[in-house]
């Protein structure tokens, strides 16, 4: 079996976070934040000059999580979030949760009809909470399939240029897993929608109902699925390529049909998981 080289790798993880590539239009959703703040001081301001007692406005301060652990924090993400935290949510035993430390933190477990998934993802610590904000913003803006894919196609041309990519069958292995990826985008492109009490910021994806969470300078995703098993493809070994495709297809399709299942799933844990990083910054 040809060994993935670390490009390869990167590759095959950005074609499982296909979210990264799209978004909603952050700077809208920003500014309408913004606007509801205004518009509450102005009802302040006008009860005051009647004499009328309004609701405070007060700020939520935002946390703060030291950029020198970053590394640290990606590391040992299980130990913030833990399997006893999903076990309460979703009903399973911790001591029967697989426990998986990639790119974060997943727990997952299954029967032959079940499935429970939950994952904290690409957790990162910003050098600022502005370089977080900006970050997240651009993060999170709505792209079209077409805007999706072309990103996909400017990664696939650096990464042909890699020295890492020193041979023929590095290269066309590199190209065959890029058409993959691009394969997996969705179809109708990716929009985000705000969601509420979670973190500083929280929008959920329209492509596979995951959580993108901005928590002061720290910002993660959330992945998460309760219900039916995945469907599985024909095994084909004579041609692992198509096969690969088939699964992809068919990937895409169980993760479209289950979209508002796996949104409710990460809002059910989510403010648990932003206390608990919380609590590690404090």
């Amino acid at each position: 079996m040809l060994r993935a080289h670390r490009p390869i790798r990167r590759l095959l993880a950005l074609s499982l976070v296909t979210g990264v590539l799209g978004g909603c239009d952050g700077n809208k959703a920003g500014g309408e934040n913004e606007a509801k703040v205004a518009d509450s001081n102005d009802e302040a301001e006008k009860a005051e000059a009647k004499g009328e007692t309004a609701k405070p406005v007060l700020a939520r301060a935002e946390p703060q999580f030291d950029p020198e652990q970053d590394k640290a924090l990606r590391k040992q993400m299980c130990d913030s979030f833990t399997a006893d935290m999903v076990a309460e949510h979703f009903g399973v035993a911790a001591a029967d949760l697989k426990q998986v430390s990639i790119m974060g933190c997943t727990y997952a477990w299954n029967d032959d009809v079940t499935t429970l998934e939950v994952s904290v993802m690409m957790p990162r610590v910003h050098d600022s909470l502005d370089d977080a904000k900006r970050w997240y913003e651009n993060a999170t803006k709505s792209k079209t399939k077409e805007e999706l894919d072309a990103e996909f196609e400017k990664f696939e041309e650096q990464l042909q240029k890699s020295d890492k990519l020193d041979t023929k069958v590095k290269k066309d292995t590199a190209k065959g897993l890029g058409n993959l990826a691009k394969s997996a985008t969705p179809d109708a492109g990716v929009s985000y929608e705000d969601v509420a009490g979670v973190g500083s910021q929280a929008r959920a994806s329209s492509a596979d109902g995951a959580l993108w969470i901005r928590a002061g300078n720290l910002t993660f995703q959330l992945r998460a699925y309760e219900g039916p098993v995945k469907p599985k493809v024909p095994l084909d070994t004579k041609n692992p390529m198509a096969m690969a495709k088939a699964q992809i297809a068919s990937d895409k399709k169980w993760v479209s049909e289950t979209v508002e299942a796996r949104r409710a799933a990460a809002k059910k844990i989510a403010p648990d998981i932003v206390a608990a990083l919380i609590e590690t910054a404090s």
